[in-house]
């Protein structure tokens, strides 16, 4: 709702019957699930003819609204956070690559080691979305209404620009 309250196209949260915009709901098992439930976003998944009228520099300028918000935002219960992009990037190569790739995965680790040196200020670091792609946004009348923040993380604004790219690139 932080980013709708300030301008950004993207559906509210809507609270629960109890009132909250998160509900905790306990599995079987003991573990704890999270439900959300928001606005229905307007429009359309896009069309190829969306991508090839502007909408990648639409989506850049989303995002880019976005990246400056994230700057400003403090997040309303200290006890909840959202992961650091090197929660999933610290092991990979050594969890998933089979054994006989060492040289990959010393690469990997040498790339990694580089990422670990980059700033984290908040100018180019804050919440992002990650995941900014066309199964994540309506469109209507060239405006896009984006949604799928279950993966939003600490990371890099540069990165959510990127991973919006690679999903674009290949429609051009």
């Amino acid at each position: 709702n932080y980013l709708a309250d300030h301008g950004v196209s993207v559906p509210r949260a809507l609270p629960s019957t109890n009132d909250n915009l998160v509900e905790m709901l306990p599995a079987a098992d003991g573990s704890v699930f999270s439900a959300a439930s928001f606005a229905k976003a307007p429009g359309h998944a896009p069309r190829r003819e969306d991508w090839q009228s502007g909408l990648p520099k639409t989506l850049g300028r989303l995002l880019g609204k976005m990246n400056v918000l994230a700057k400003t935002y403090q997040v309303p219960d200290a006890r909840i956070k959202r992961p650091e992009i090197f929660d999933d990037l610290d092991g990979f190569a050594e969890r998933y690559l089979p054994p006989g790739e060492e040289i990959v995965i010393d690469k990997y680790d040498e790339l990694l080691a580089y990422l670990h040196t980059l700033p984290t200020t908040p100018d180019v670091y804050g919440l992002i979305h990650q995941d900014a792609h066309g199964g994540n946004f309506f469109v209507q009348e060239g405006r896009i209404t984006l949604f799928d923040f279950d993966d939003c993380l600490y990371g890099w604004f540069a990165y959510d620009i990127a991973m919006a790219l690679f999903y674009v690139l290949p429609l051009h």
